[in-house]
């Protein structure tokens, strides 16, 4: 499948989307809409056994686009004219029926108009891989690596978070009759990095998940 779309349009974020997005927010701003005067891109789609694949690319021209910064120990918003491009590549290869492979990938070179610095918080390059094995008795295992490439924390680009490169890994069963366990074990290696510039991201984290069907 192959689609193609130019719609320009007006966006704008609410409160609650902002602070849910980033809760260190400062909480006095002013929120104003983004114009996107050009919204062009293209989509293709594809399945078969083997695989399936599906890429997603788009230019975006926009004013008043908003953007996370840091001042000092603030996380402050900031509105800017900017232009984007985004090329975003997911996929699942299927090598047999009980393994799984997902990959994605997003490209997004983003900047101010008239300037060659990254917009901050927007990470050029973000990858990711996942695989999952359904086991011969009732347990799926996953293990899953995550990238992301160095991010501005500032529109000058003198402030920067670091890359990341976390693994993961979890398992699931339905062993026991109407529940539902998983383990989940995130950032496996204790890694160090900011969520944002001056706050600090948690480091190896465990997450048990259980769901019971009553009927």
């Amino acid at each position: 499948q192959l689609s193609v779309w130019f719609k320009p349009d007006m966006k704008i974020d609410s409160y609650n989307d902002l602070m849910n997005s980033n809760p260190y927010l400062i909480r006095q701003i002013i929120i104003n809409p983004e114009e996107r005067s050009v919204n062009l891109g293209s989509r293709f789609w594809y399945n078969s056994e083997l695989y399936t694949i599906e890429v997603i690319g788009s230019a975006l021209v926009s004013s008043n686009k908003p953007v996370q910064v840091s001042k000092l120990e603030l996380v402050d918003l900031a509105y800017v004219n900017s232009e984007q491009f985004i090329l975003d590549l997911n996929g699942i290869i299927y090598p047999s029926e009980k393994i799984q492979i997902h990959v994605s990938g997003i490209l997004q070179p983003s900047y101010e108009r008239g300037k060659a610095i990254q917009l901050p918080m927007i990470p050029l390059v973000k990858m990711g891989a996942r695989g999952e094995v359904v086991l011969n008795i009732p347990v799926s295992l996953w293990s899953g690596i995550e990238f992301w490439s160095k991010q501005n924390a500032t529109l000058d680009g003198a402030t920067k978070l670091k890359e990341r490169l976390l693994l993961n890994v979890g398992a699931s069963t339905t062993a026991i009759p109407q529940t539902f366990l998983s383990l989940e074990i995130s950032n496996i290696f204790n890694r160090k990095y900011e969520w944002w510039s001056g706050y600090i991201a948690p480091g190896i984290s465990f997450f048990l998940d259980a769901k019971f069907n009553i009927r």
